[in-house]
């Protein structure tokens, strides 16, 4: 595994950091992480030219959705007057739902029911505040650690109260994520700055209280022709099970199963359209959801106009051996996993605070 040192110690480091954040194609690059419609845009004929199954291969057997899921559930987000829903992006941690709002720039807790818990947060730099939270993650001893993509740095809650909270920079220009590891380490999710030999890294295991990053790995996968595409998409997931780290990667095709050193033990092919462009026809992986029955659920999304409202997702769910057991195109926005429901936008609902519950059908 390359060792590699991306820690924020210089004033020089901070400049270039300020330069690249005010430049169009770095906010428009975050847009893209944060799930934002891009700067391209298909047209509504470019559009009736894409293949019916897109983004799937030619071949694949697209589902529908009620073929797929049962809706069990309804659910609606408790909101108060300092807390609207807007853009959440949710974890599950096995009691709660563990949100991160980024255009409400707030972290909320929330019960499996819908209850709020606690939120925290307005729009700044200070400690509690934050410019664009895009994940929040139960760490091992309880408490809730919060990645900023936007101010490149992580926030530590003791508790689910969201009081007193500690804040650190991040390794890496671009982080999207951020897992407790144990043994004073986090695994930071985020692609690095290219280096010289032309590769950036997208996972990075970093020592918070000595602001050191103990190694870094999973050179970014994206096709070669697409490299250029690649460079404006920072989209990338991870989850651990065990002793495995599963990631993705935007305008990768392939699920990726990596040892904790990071030496890569196998990649899941998924059963995806061969993208050649150009930029506005690309799909891209937003997330993964590992399954309590081994299964792996991959969403993606395309975009098909200028607005948040024109992105649309699809779902691929393969097994272990890249095996599709449910690929389903054109679907509300997944926001979580949590033991056996799928908990999406409701599709018939505009208010983001609005979901339903489904549950595989046959998926034992």
């Amino acid at each position: 595994m390359e060792k590699t040192d991306l820690g924020h110690g210089s004033d020089a480091a901070w400049q270039a950091l300020d330069a690249l954040v005010r430049t169009s194609s770095f906010r428009n690059a975050l847009l893209s992480v944060l799930a934002i419609a891009g700067a391209g845009a298909c047209s509504e004929n470019a559009s009736r030219r894409l293949p019916a199954s897109y983004p799937f291969a030619s071949g694949a057997v697209v589902s529908e959705f009620s073929d797929v899921f049962e809706v069990v559930d309804s659910l609606v987000l408790e909101e108060n007057d300092g807390a609207l829903v807007s853009f959440p992006i949710v974890n599950f941690d096995g009691e709660h739902f563990l949100m991160a709002d980024m255009y409400a720039q707030q972290v909320r807790v929330y019960t499996r029911t819908g209850e709020l818990v606690s939120s925290e947060g307005s729009r700044g730099d200070g400690p509690g505040q934050f410019l664009a939270p895009v994940s929040a993650r139960r760490t091992r001893n309880g408490g809730v650690l919060v990645t900023d993509a936007l101010a490149v740095r992580s926030t530590y809650y003791g508790s689910d109260a969201l009081r007193d909270p500690e804040v650190a920079m991040l390794p890496t220009l671009f982080p999207v994520d951020q897992v407790d590891l144990g043994y004073g380490q986090t695994l930071v999710v985020g692609p690095s700055a290219t280096t010289s030999s032309g590769d950036r890294q997208m996972l990075h295991v970093w020592n918070p209280d000595s602001s050191k990053t103990v190694a870094s790995f999973f050179p970014d996968p994206s096709p070669e022709h697409l490299a250029e595409d690649a460079e404006f998409f920072g989209d990338v997931d991870a989850e651990i099970a065990r002793d495995t780290i599963w990631a993705v990667v935007a305008l990768s095709d392939s699920v990726y199963a990596m040892d904790m050193d990071g030496a890569r033990i196998r990649a899941i092919p998924l059963p995806l359209l061969y993208q050649t462009g150009p930029y506005e026809f690309l799909w891209r992986i937003m997330s993964l959801n590992l399954l309590d029955n081994g299964d792996l659920a991959v969403q993606l999304i395309s975009t098909t106009g200028q607005l948040l409202e024109d992105n649309t997702y699809h779902l691929a769910i393969v097994d272990r051996h890249g095996e599709p057991t449910a690929l389903l195109r054109d679907t509300p926005r997944l926001h979580v996993v949590a033991d056996d429901l799928f908990y999406f936008q409701h599709p018939n609902r505009l208010e983001p605070n609005q979901w339903i519950a489904a549950r595989r059908r046959n998926s034992s």
